[in-house]
């Protein structure tokens, strides 16, 4: 019978859960290595990760165990800070310019724009979105303006990134409008693939890019039903091509973006108060519980190299690579939005607004 270990921080005892006796291969056993708070971070300030950190109303930058101060420049604007990239974005809604600042508010580049800009986890690519949705410009990490990456279509609806946990990565990140346009970049926002969901009409949703940059996802309403199609990404020396693997109608319509993760052909969709899980076409999970009064903008989840992570409320699932539940784990008594961040291959690091921060990696075998 399958087990799954959990060792928990401080008080450091393997926990095992157990497993129906389903016919499956051996699963990577996942322990939870370090448990802090964001003011303590203890052990955990030895993963380079920085995050925006709201504490009493006062923004601040924690980054790899120090919470640092933020400029004076960054007072009455908005700041987006890549995970695992260098410094942070200061905007304002309706600026007229993007600055990017290290961690201590030394200016590397001045750029006149408009636009929101979004960030790679990296920093490695800056999706700039016009005011109307409706075109979005691109920018390598010197601010400069990306040829032939300006990417058009009718109303932005959704936009994903590879995991910088993965060097081998294909396409590094993924642009999806609601007409069905959607577009792939690579490393410094290079172009490499323009496609379109269907030939037939639709309003897409939702898109997802796997963590190796290798699958993506799309969700969408095309004549009034739900749609998931998944597909791969396929490189040579002619060039990139997308080849779909599935495509299915979902049981139920959900009106809005909502999370998604793939990984080959495994897609997790996280609607409010729903998990659902598709491999090769079948859906493998479905479980509705109560959603919180605050979901957050984003569901909690992970591909961890071995299995898939995902939060539903106070509780932490734990899904096979092949998408079967194998157990889960309370995450604490009171819920807050969070989320997971992969930040290399098997590891990914949690923090939510509470300030909770938590590191779950995968150990090599299985327990029986």
């Amino acid at each position: 019978m399958l087990r799954l270990g959990l060792l928990f921080f401080p008080v450091m005892a393997l926990i095992l859960f157990r497993y129906p006796a389903v016919s499956m291969d051996a699963q990577p056993a996942l322990a939870q290595v370090q448990s802090a708070e964001i003011e303590s971070p203890g052990k955990l300030s030895a993963q380079k990760v920085q995050l925006l950190w709201s504490d009493e109303g006062k923004r601040r930058i924690y980054q790899s165990g120090r919470i640092l101060d933020l400029p004076e420049a960054a007072t009455d604007r908005k700041i987006f800070v890549p995970y695992a990239g260098q410094g942070f974005f200061l905007f304002e809604r309706m600026g007229k310019e993007i600055e990017h600042r290290s961690s201590t508010g030394e200016l590397f580049w001045q750029r006149e724009s408009s636009a929101y800009p979004v960030s790679s986890p990296d920093g490695d690519i800056l999706l700039l979105i016009t005011g109307d949705s409706n075109r979005v410009d691109v920018m390598d990490r010197n601010g400069i303006l990306v040829e032939g990456s300006v990417l058009s279509g009718s109303l932005l609806v959704d936009y994903s990134f590879a995991s910088p946990g993965h060097s081998d990565r294909g396409a590094s990140a993924l642009v999806l409008f609601s007409d069905g346009r959607y577009f792939l970049l690579g490393p410094g926002g290079k172009m490499l693939y323009r496609g379109q969901v269907s030939d037939q009409p639709l309003f897409a949703r939702s898109a997802a890019l796997s963590a190796d940059g290798k699958s993506i996802a799309f969700h969408y309403d095309q004549s009034g039903k739900d749609r998931l199609q998944v597909a791969k990404i396929q490189a040579s020396e002619e060039g990139v091509s997308v080849e779909e693997s599935y495509n299915i109608e979902l049981k139920t319509n959900h009106p809005y973006t909502i999370s998604m993760l793939v990984q080959e052909e495994v897609a997790l969709l996280g609607p409010p108060g729903e998990t659902i899980a598709v491999n090769g076409g079948e859906i493998i999970l479905d479980r509705v519980y109560e959603a919180a009064q605050d979901p957050g903008l984003h569901k909690a989840m992970a591909w961890m190299d071995g299995v898939f992570l995902l939060q539903e409320q106070r509780r932490m699932l734990i899904l096979s690579g092949e998408a079967q539940l194998l157990g889960s784990f309370a995450m604490g008594a009171l819920y807050s939005p969070g989320r997971l961040l992969h930040l290399q291959k098997g590891q990914a690091f949690y923090h939510n607004l509470s300030g909770q921060l938590r590191l779950f990696q995968l150990v090599s075998g299985s327990v029986e």
